[in-house]
């Protein structure tokens, strides 16, 4: 719009400049009407030569931001077709413009998003005249990518839609990292398994819900026994190792809606939602049994076993610190007792 602007700037002084010089050579003529004839029109014609030579240097300076832009450009007319699209769209999609030519841009679309979240976004552009935002698409490969996207609406004389223009960037290694980052803040890096973070938050969602069905609610803390002369014996690598294989284990033998969490070290916490005294009991004994059972790590046949302590929801405790309080005191009573065993905290 602004390379039109210039261009008819210039044609305006131009036309301007010639009229002047036709008035003199009528008007004036001869001798110094015609030289002075001649004088305008040469200006005349400068003046439309520069205002040209502007028009297409600033063509080309758009055309080159456009073949070299790092981020992806897909231009469609009015009926959503694509008639256009950068270098950058074909790196980043895997798809040629011959191939593309033509096409509705939706041919990109991975089906993450709903028919639901398009019908907003054409609204917002309807409206408001573009709409910027983040979403997944798909690659020629199959392959699932994020972007961030800015569409705007570029209309004709009469308000009607002419083009659209895509302009987006791939932005998936961030969202990676951001999955990453929250993945570290809420589950342990060893074991995969939930850590003291997200605990809290499933023991504060499970005690409210024990709280509304009025039933009770099991929370266990299991120690390996000799897990520090396994570290001792073998080293910190084979004890890191017999740590994930105790969690697997460990999560072999929970519920769907039960939780199973790494509380530091060697020591776990699992809650049992909807489970009273004997149920407890029953779980308790089961997980005894499995970590009695000798892991082999990386030939190594490892011996530890564990030990537990048990409160129950609401008879020992009836929030989150008080019953993790009283399972502590009984695991460690399960410790001097001799190992290998469960205690409660009652």
């Amino acid at each position: 719009m602004q390379t039109r602007a210039h261009r008819r700037k210039g044609q305006a002084v131009s036309a301007l400049l010639w009229l002047l010089a036709l008035v003199c050579l009528l008007w004036t003529w001869p001798p110094f009407g015609a030289k002075l004839a001649l004088l305008l029109a040469a200006f005349a014609q400068l003046a439309w030569w520069q205002a040209r030579r502007r028009g297409d240097r600033r063509m080309r300076l758009k055309a080159a931001a456009f073949e070299h832009s790092r981020e992806g450009v897909l231009i469609t007319d009015g009926a959503r077709n694509i008639v256009m699209v950068n270098p950058a769209f074909a790196a980043i999609t895997g798809y040629t413009e011959t191939e593309v030519l033509g096409h509705n841009p939706r041919l990109l679309s991975s089906g993450r998003q709903g028919p639901e979240f398009y019908e907003r976004m054409w609204q917002t552009i309807a409206r408001e005249g573009s709409w910027h935002g983040e979403l997944w698409n798909q690659r020629k490969n199959g392959e699932l990518y994020a972007e961030s996207v800015s569409i705007t609406r570029i209309d004709d004389s009469d308000g009607e839609p002419l083009h659209y223009v895509s302009v987006f960037s791939d932005i998936t290694s961030r969202k990676f990292a951001e999955t990453e980052i929250q993945r570290l803040a809420h589950y342990d890096a060893l074991t995969g398994l939930p850590n003291r973070a997200l605990l809290t938050d499933r023991a504060q969602q499970a005690l409210s819900l024990a709280r509304r069905s009025q039933s009770t609610l099991a929370l266990m803390f299991l120690d390996l026994d000799h897990f520090k002369h396994v570290n001792d014996s073998f080293g910190h690598r084979i004890g890191d190792l017999l740590l994930i294989a105790a969690a697997q284990r460990l999560q072999s033998a929970m519920r769907e809606h039960d939780t199973v969490a790494r509380q530091g070290g060697d020591e776990f916490v699992v809650i049992l939602p909807d489970t009273d005294a004997e149920g407890a009991a029953v779980v308790a004994d089961k997980l005894l049994r499995l970590m009695a059972e000798p892991f082999v790590v990386e030939g190594h046949e490892l011996h530890v076993g564990a030990s537990i302590g048990i409160a129950m929801f609401p008879r020992d405790g009836e929030d989150y610190d008080r019953l993790a309080r009283a399972a502590d005191g009984a695991m460690y009573r399960s410790k001097q007792a001799g190992r290998g065993r469960w205690s409660t905290a009652a």
